[in-house]
């Protein structure tokens, strides 16, 4: 939600040919216009942010910013925020890369001055914490709006500022059971405990605040004013259900567990693979990828059949479908699978582990594997960017910042502060 460019009632999907002949066709920019010899500038070089936010969700969000040139402040307390450092918190370090720290502690008044200064000369602040606590601050949208008029200010409470749960905690796992995700998605013999625990809504959630983050700064570019923005993270993870939240309105079905099966197609799953717990994925959409999914096995007798012979038939039967392929799968590794169906045209791939996924060719080949030199860590290998912009592209340029790295810079370069001042800060507590 905002309260400054409200969106307009939803309309509905437009009918087939609907619009056909009423789009204006758009008119290519200048040759050479992004070619003028110059280094690329980062599309969001110029733009501040103040960063409040913790954990996951919040994080994930500015480091987007951040990786295509946003410059993220972010506040943190030697006092409350050194486990999150090292140890058992290591992906601290990809979350918050290519951003500047700073410490206060905003329990001091003089702290908070800080914290407004900061606001006074950025674009953009935002917090994940639970509803209330950036106000009880006095670092709420209306308080920063008397220091900077055109701010724009992000808050991403769990269940929203208005409603009966309002006050209620909300973390990444109770997001996906209150969505209903941790219940549909599983295996239908599954228990509910035994289904998905992965905390999914952190990074649907950051992705759509950076998504409004940046409509807000094209919207204050256009018009130069700012505006508050709530990202109620049950609503976001709640758009993930549309489709059985759709079924049930117009069907009557409440959505049930399907596992990996598809409610058309078979086989589509994932089967056992040659190894200790090795596994591979197959998908066919059609009678095609079927036929050459059969002659890459050999034409084995029990898959000619005529009862796999139509999607109907092999959705029918797919049981004993499932059953006949994982015999075939598990004499091959996963990626013997993978090679030898995508060379025939079917949709196959190899399941990885975090280990896999590191040391994949593709990725790595793709130069998606970032290293960068860290000062706890040392050098480390972490995920690139995931959007590529030809012209102006971002990346993984500064490790994430030690406790307090640039408290120098942002309060003498950035808020010109005398020595005076800072030692006041340190003297009072304020700055950890």
């Amino acid at each position: 939600q905002n309260y400054i460019t409200r969106q307009k009632k939803p309309k509905p999907a437009p009918l087939l040919d609907e619009h056909a002949g009423k789009i204006e066709e758009r008119q290519p920019a200048p040759a050479g216009a992004s070619d003028n010899g110059a280094t690329p500038v980062l599309p969001l070089e110029g733009v501040r942010v103040l960063d409040f936010t913790r954990i996951w969700a919040g994080p994930y969000c500015t480091r987007q910013l951040a990786d295509y040139g946003a410059e993220v402040i972010k506040i943190e307390s030697s006092l409350f925020d050194r486990d999150n450092r090292m140890g058992t918190m290591p992906f601290v370090a990809d979350l918050n890369r290519n951003k500047h720290g700073i410490t206060l502690d905003l329990h001091h008044d003089e702290a908070k001055d800080v914290a407004k200064r900061i606001a006074a000369v950025s674009d953009l602040v935002i917090d994940n914490f639970a509803l209330g606590v950036i106000d009880r601050f006095g670092l709420g949208y209306e308080d920063m709006r008397k220091v900077n008029p055109d701010i724009i200010q992000i808050s991403m409470p769990g269940w929203g500022s208005v409603g009966p749960l309002k006050d209620h905690v909300a973390f990444g796992f109770s997001l996906v059971s209150v969505s209903g995700l941790s219940y549909t998605w599983g295996h239908p013999e599954s228990e509910p405990n035994a289904r998905c625990k992965f905390d999914y809504p952190d990074f649907l959630i950051a992705s759509l605040t950076a998504l409004a983050a940046l409509a807000a700064i094209y919207h204050k570019a256009e018009t130069g004013r700012g505006q508050y923005i709530e990202m109620a993270q049950v609503e976001a993870i709640g758009n993930t259900m549309a489709m059985p939240f759709m079924d049930y309105k117009l069907n009557g079905r409440p959505g049930e567990p399907v596992g990996n099966r598809h409610p058309l197609h078979a086989p589509h799953g994932v089967y056992p693979s040659k190894g200790d717990d090795e596994w591979c994925a197959i998908a066919c959409r059609t009678n095609q990828e079927w036929e050459a999914l059969v002659e890459a096995m050999g034409s084995p007798a029990w898959a000619l059949i005529p009862d796999y012979a139509t999607q109907e038939g092999r959705k029918a039967n797919e049981d004993a479908l499932n059953a006949e392929l994982s015999e075939w799968t598990q004499t091959l590794t996963p990626r013997q699978v993978m090679h030898l169906l995508q060379r025939s045209g079917v949709p196959a791939t190899a399941v990885h582990n975090g280990e896999g996924l590191f040391w994949d060719p593709h990725l790595r080949d793709r130069g998606y594997i970032h290293t960068i030199d860290h000062p706890d860590w040392g050098v480390l290998e972490q995920p690139g960017v995931t959007v590529r912009l030809s012209e102006t592209p971002g990346g993984s340029r500064m490790p994430s910042a030690a406790l307090g790295q640039h408290n120098d810079y942002v309060l003498r370069d950035i808020l010109n502060l005398s020595n005076e001042e800072v030692k006041t800060l340190l003297d009072v507590g304020a700055l950890t």
